[in-house]
C-alpha cells in the first residue's frame, strides 16, 4: 500500500464532517431550549390555574405565571371561569354541589436562534407552544 497517497485524508474528512456536527449540535440545543420552555409554561399554567382557582383576580394570575415562566414571552393568555351546574342525576336540594371550574390557557411563540441563523423560512424558524389547565374552583 502506498502511505504517501493517503498523506492528509483524515484531515480532510474531518474539516467537511466538521462543521456538520457543529450545525446539528447547536440544533439540538436549540430544540432542548424548545422542551425547557414547554416545561416552564406547562408549570406556569399549573401554578396559574391553582391560584385561580382559590378566587385570585386576573392580574394576580398573570402576575403568577409571568413571574413562573421568567423570559418567555406570552403571546395570549386566557383565564376563563365556568360556572357549573348541579348534577341532574342527584337530587337537587341547596346542599348539592355545582362543579364550577377555572381553566386557564396560555400560548407562547419561541423563536429558535441556530433556525434564525440558517436563513431557513419564518414558520421554522418559530415553534408555537400552548398549554391550557382546568381545575376546580374551590369554594
Amino acid at each position: 500500500m502506498n502511505r504517501r497517497n493517503e498523506n492528509g485524508s483524515q484531515t480532510l474528512e474531518l474539516a467537511m464532517l466538521l462543521p456538520v456536527a457543529v450545525i446539528v449540535l447547536l440544533l439540538v440545543g436549540d430544540m432542548a431550549r424548545v422542551v425547557f420552555y414547554k416545561i416552564a409554561l406547562q408549570s406556569a399554567v399549573r401554578e396559574g390555574a391553582r391560584i385561580a382557582s382559590l378566587h385570585a383576580s386576573r392580574s394576580e394570575v398573570e402576575e403568577v405565571i409571568r413571574n413562573t415562566i421568567g423570559n418567555i414571552t406570552l403571546e395570549q393568555l386566557e383565564i376563563i371561569r365556568i360556572r357549573g351546574e348541579r348534577n341532574p342525576e342527584q337530587s337537587q336540594s341547596a346542599e348539592t354541589p355545582r362543579l364550577d371550574a377555572t381553566e386557564v390557557k396560555a400560548v407562547a411563540v419561541v423563536s429558535l436562534k441556530m433556525f434564525n441563523r440558517l436563513g431557513l423560512p419564518q414558520s421554522l424558524q418559530q415553534f408555537r407552544l400552548e398549554e391550557h389547565m382546568r381545575v376546580p374552583t374551590m369554594e
